[in-house]
Formats: structure tokens, C-alpha cells, sequence
């Protein structure tokens, strides 16, 4: 679980739940505002080190990501952010090799 400012100063809890498959990550987020998207980054606040194919967003609360293979066993952080591209959440996480 992670907590985060909310937009009025409000704390917004988001749980995020994720799987690895091979090079594809499954997420889930709990209670995300509507227009989330989620992306794997190697610095959280920095979306041009993006290290998925593509951020997507959220669907239903989930969504699939896939990254090279070059980025295997890399560390990287999974963020959720808003419409306005501002980060709402992260979490670290390693990418798995193959």
C-alpha cells in the first residue's frame, strides 16, 4: 500500500498489487482516480525514463506493461500517475530476467 498527497491536501491511499509474468507486468490499483496511468520508469519523477513499451492506462483498476529484454534484472519503479502527468504513487520493483 501507498500513501500519497491527495490534490486538496488530503492523504490518497492507493493499493497497488503486481505480478511479473516473463517480461510482462500485471498491475492492479485500489481506489485510483478515474484518467490513472501507469508506467515503469527507472526514476519516478522523470517519465522520460520510461522503460515500458508504452504507458497504458488503467482499466477497470488494471493494466498490462511490457518491457525489453534489454532492461532485464534492472530495478526500476512502477508509478501510477494522473491526467496531468503527476505522480500519485510508486513502487520499486526488479525486473525479472526472461
Amino acid at each position: 500500500m501507498v500513501v500519497t498527497k491527495g490534490s486538496v491536501g488530503q492523504p490518497l491511499t492507493l493499493a497497488i498489487d503486481y505480478m511479473w509474468v516473463g517480461l510482462t507486468l500485471k498491475v492492479e490499483v485500489l481506489m485510483a482516480p478515474s484518467g490513472c496511468s501507469v508506467d515503469i520508469r527507472g526514476r519516478a519523477n522523470d517519465g522520460s525514463t520510461s522503460l515500458a513499451t508504452a504507458p497504458k492506462p488503467l482499466r477497470d483498476g488494471k493494466v498490462r506493461l511490457m518491457v525489453d529484454d534489454v532492461h532485464q534484472g534492472q530495478a526500476a519503479v512502477i508509478v501510477i500517475v494522473n491526467e496531468q502527468n503527476t505522480l500519485l504513487a510508486n513502487v520499486t520493483t526488479l525486473i525479472p530476467d526472461g
